[in-house]
């Protein structure tokens, strides 16, 4: 729980928070919940989001990683970075490393992304993660783009 207080800062830019399912900033007790569900899954699956730090100085930067998609059977990869540190590439590194875990350590034969199309850095993050373009689809209460990649397509192979 050390990184909810980052976490309650991340989520209440509104630049941050433009494409997440709320669509607006999230109060700080969301933001608690929100951190203790990502335990939770740990604690229930053995995978979940990572917190990212900057290797120079440890600074929390977001996070990312794997879960179940909520009413759904797929794996999602999803992620959020501190507006200060987009255009670094650093959204990409973790996402290609939570896609290779996914298929190396867990085993999985395939991960989802989405995001609203709107969303042309988060689309591109899937992309450079190796995801490809599969549908359109309604998730969150939102009309997204959903991205995927099976292990055939591993970063690693």
């Amino acid at each position: 729980m050390d990184e909810v207080d980052a976490l309650a800062h991340l989520w209440s830019d509104p630049d941050v928070t433009r494409y997440l399912p709320s669509g607006r900033p999230v109060p700080r007790d969301r933001a608690e919940a929100g951190w203790e569900g990502f335990i939770r899954h740990w604690q229930e699956h053995g995978f979940g989001p990572w917190s990212l730090f900057l290797k120079t100085d440890d600074t929390w930067i977001g996070y990312c990683g794997l879960r179940h998609l909520p009413n759904s059977d797929e794996i999602e990869l999803l992620y959020a970075i501190d507006k200060r540190w987009w255009g670094r590439n650093l959204a990409t590194e973790a996402a290609r490393a939570s896609v290779e875990d996914g298929f190396s350590r867990m085993g999985l034969d395939r991960i989802v992304a989405v995001a609203m199309p709107a969303n042309v850095a988060s689309i591109q993050v899937m992309k450079n993660a190796g995801l490809c373009f599969e549908k359109n689809s309604h998730i969150f209460g939102h009309d997204v783009v959903l991205y995927s990649i099976s292990r055939s397509g591993d970063l690693t192979a």
